[in-house]
């Protein structure tokens, strides 16, 4: 059994605060005598600048050891309840302003035991990319947050010999380029025409090297004006 714990960051609009979240596995037993996995919740906030406890765990679920995409104001992580973290996987989220858990179903496959999953954000949109047995990689957008029938697919990308498995995509433009993160370049892809280039951008190998997008601002977290 692997057990990871969980983390992520976002912004409470109603409270004008920025949270961390940590959620830590535990495996216990019970009044049975049987193993059970409890999930402790805390929750630090930058204007207190102080740990809380939620009171209410987790549910007994295992989660991928990635950080959580932060999208209309919820946390995601892609997680499962087996024990021996293989799935069947679904996505587990955290309401930031009052702290409630949700679940939201994946798009259907036939094989997910074949599928590797992994959760981004485009367009502001939660999305999802799919490996599927290193022959493409779907990419799916959730247009309507928490609405499991508004998963749509927006393109599949075929693997190229110049690619490796280590591959995500970080934007789509309006003319259909897809700038795509690879383990050791960024790639532009383009699906009208299924043409794959690479850019002069050199990664360093690593699997904890993740790219993102941000919007400048002048304005800085918490600002409070001085008399």
């Amino acid at each position: 059994m692997l057990f990871v714990s969980a983390y992520g960051f976002g912004y409470n609009e109603s409270q004008d605060d920025y949270k961390v979240v940590k959620v830590e596995p535990s495996c216990k037993r019970n009044e049975f005598g049987e193993f059970e996995l409890l999930n402790d919740v805390s929750v630090y906030s930058l204007k207190t600048n102080s740990w809380e406890m939620i009171l209410e765990k987790f549910p007994s679920v295992c989660f991928r050891n990635d950080p959580a995409k932060f999208v209309s104001g919820r946390l995601h992580w892609i997680a499962t309840r087996n024990r021996d973290n293989i799935g069947p996987w679904f996505i587990a989220s955290l309401n930031l302003i009052d702290l409630t858990y949700e679940e939201v179903a994946l798009p259907p496959y036939v094989d997910n035991d074949n599928i590797k999953w992994k959760l981004g954000i485009l367009g502001g949109n939660l999305c999802l990319f799919c490996h599927c047995n290193i022959i493409l990689m779907d990419v799916w957008i959730m247009m309507e947050n928490g609405v499991v029938e508004s998963w749509t697919k927006v393109v599949s990308i075929p693997y190229f010999v110049e690619l490796d498995y280590g591959l995500w995509p970080i934007f789509i433009s309006q003319n259909d380029d897809i700038l795509l993160q690879g383990c050791s370049s960024l790639l532009l892809y383009n699906s009208t025409h299924n043409d794959l280039k690479q850019t002069k951008t050199q990664i360093h190998y690593s699997s904890r090297v993740q790219f993102s997008l941000y919007i400048e601002s002048l304005v800085p977290p918490n600002f409070v004006e001085e008399d």
